[in-house]
């Protein structure tokens, strides 16, 4: 028999706590005094092992190194270099904001910098932790501070002043900065969703008054059978009007609105059975009709589409016994029956996250497949004809991950697909960028960008603004005040990045659906307070 003596030794070596787990492998009998003896040698052995350990330990500590600061990708190189106090980065304020385009003014009388873009003035006064932006006072966790002859003042201010996000305290010490090109959308209105159903939103979708329908879990706790969901209706400020819940263990999947003042969702059952479903609501959220479709072992319907002449169009997955997961696609009648479906199999775990019909009455689609010997993602696009003809299938190697979630047709022909673009995994733990394809009308690529800081960015829509350029709404652990946060990010047509934009509260926020209209956008993203969930609802206008 063996016995193991761990021992776990933290040592604070120039205040970075490092724990060690030592383990000491040898016989021993089973006898108290034997264990007792045995112990004391190993500890007399271990004595003059862990001093020495402890020195090698202290002289091995690495000294925290300048960070890297990158601008609009650009690496800035300074006078002085970027400081830490009291936890937080100090950093040169006038060869940031001079940087970025704005004029910076010093008033040595009353130690004050003042920088002026556009419409936005910035006052920084050494010392203070209050300066203001247009007037108002905001507040430093640490005041700004000379430093060999430089204003030094907290990194995320001076990113953030100017409407521009941060991203640091990811893999690397390098920390990325970028300001907006042109304003980002201004917050109209932001409300809190709390009704009593505790929604997790899943799908937001305008309503003909002006409000608009949010659908989501109301269980997140663990799904199945129990799991349920709740529809609400809003007025156009975010204020609650009705809410149903549907006890029906069913997880909505998206939501989307109808020409006859309703909408429709649709999803999958969390019983054994797995089976796609579609449901029809009145304005009032009264059920009109319900389809479950049951074409193999499992089934689900990640979008649905209504048509212009009356019908759906759905995409999703279907899972059949062999272990082959098809892109699956189902045109659907006014009444929610089914009128045809057809899968693609192109890499044996396959997806369709959308679809949309084209001008011939065929439909172009977006999703992923994913190798099932390697688990290696790669993005797909496609399009069929009326007759279910395809005509093309684009594959989109690039990371170890790569989905595409969205797809538009662009009214020049061609289109524009937004994905995650990964190379170490999925979720916070991992770094991803946004990932922007544009497409001719077969699938060719004609430009490919990828956005993001230093951890993970996970987009979910994609929208043609007014101006021809497109935003992509999702979620992001590199920038923001918390753990996650809800991230816009706005390009022109030729792909060039033009604003980024982060909401959230403290808690975080996650998984953020949008919908958009002529003048901005209306989101709407869950987070946890404590044991509930609720849900952050804004409305943004776009500004000219």
């Amino acid at each position: 028999m063996e016995d193991n003596i761990i021992l776990n030794i933290l040592i604070d070596a120039g205040g970075l706590m490092r724990e060690m787990n030592i383990q000491v492998d040898g016989e021993y009998e089973v006898s108290y005094s034997r264990i007792s003896k045995r112990i004391r040698w190993v500890s007399r052995c271990l004595g003059i092992f862990i001093i020495t350990l402890m020195v090698c330990c202290l002289a091995s500590v690495p000294v925290l190194a300048e960070p890297t600061i990158f601008l609009n990708g650009e690496e800035l190189v300074f006078e002085v270099a970027p400081v830490i106090k009291d936890g937080r980065t100090l950093v040169p304020l006038r060869a940031i904001f001079e940087k970025i385009g704005a004029d910076v003014t010093w008033d040595q009388e009353n130690l004050t910098a003042r920088a002026v873009k556009g419409d936005i003035t910035v006052c920084l006064t050494i010392g203070s932790l209050y300066p203001k932006i247009n007037g108002e006072t905001v507040k430093l966790d640490v005041p700004a501070q000379i430093i060999n002859g430089r204003t030094m003042a907290p990194l995320r201010f001076v990113s953030e002043a100017f409407g521009g996000v941060v991203s640091l305290g990811g893999r690397t010490s390098s920390i990325f900065i970028n300001s907006n090109i042109e304003p980002a959308p201004r917050v109209v209105w932001e409300k809190v969703i709390d009704p009593p159903c505790g929604i997790v939103v899943e799908g937001i979708a305008p309503s003909k008054n002006g409000g608009y329908f949010l659908i989501g879990d109301t269980n997140k706790s663990g799904h199945g059978e129990d799991q349920s969901n709740c529809l609400l209706k809003t007025d156009a400020e975010g204020n609650i009007i009705w809410s149903h819940v549907n006890e029906d263990g069913i997880w909505i999947k998206h939501l989307a609105a109808t020409s006859d003042g309703g909408c429709i969702a649709c999803g999958r059952t969390w019983d054994s059975l797995y089976d796609a479903v579609v449901i029809k609501f009145n304005s009032q959220g009264k059920e009109d009709w319900r389809w479950v479709i049951d074409v193999s072992a499992e089934d689900c319907l990640e979008y649905i589409y209504p048509l212009d002449k009356g019908g759906y169009l759905a995409a999703g997955y279907t899972l059949f016994p062999e272990g082959n997961q098809n892109a699956w696609f189902v045109k659907m009648k006014s009444d929610g029956e089914p009128f045809w479906d057809y899968c693609i199999l192109a890499g044996g775990m396959d997806k369709a996250n959308c679809a949309y019909p084209t001008d011939n009455g065929g439909f172009v689609w977006a999703g992923s497949t994913t190798v099932a010997e390697t688990a290696e993602a790669t993005a797909l696009s496609g399009e069929m004809s009326q007759a279910g003809d395809i005509q093309w299938v684009q594959a989109y190697p690039g990371h170890r991950q790569n989905y595409f979630r969205d797809l538009i047709r662009l009214p020049e022909g061609g289109y524009l697909a937004v994905g995650d673009s990964n190379d170490y995994g999925t979720y916070v733990s991992s770094t991803g960028d946004v990932s922007l394809v544009k497409t001719d009308s077969e699938g060719q690529v004609v430009w490919e960008k990828n956005y993001g800081g230093d951890r993970q960015e996970w987009p979910d829509q994609v929208f043609q603004t007014p101006d021809g350029g497109f935003v992509s709404v999702g979620w992001s652990s590199s920038y923001g005040n918390g753990d996650t946060c809800i991230h816009l990010l706005k390009v022109n047509p030729d792909g060039q990045r033009m604003w980024d934009k982060t909401l959230g509260v403290e808690e975080g926020a996650w998984w953020p659906c949008a919908c958009q209209d002529d003048t901005g956008l209306t989101i709407a993203g869950w987070y946890k307070e404590g044991e509930s969930f609720k849900t952050l609802m804004v409305r943004l206008e776009y500004q000219q």
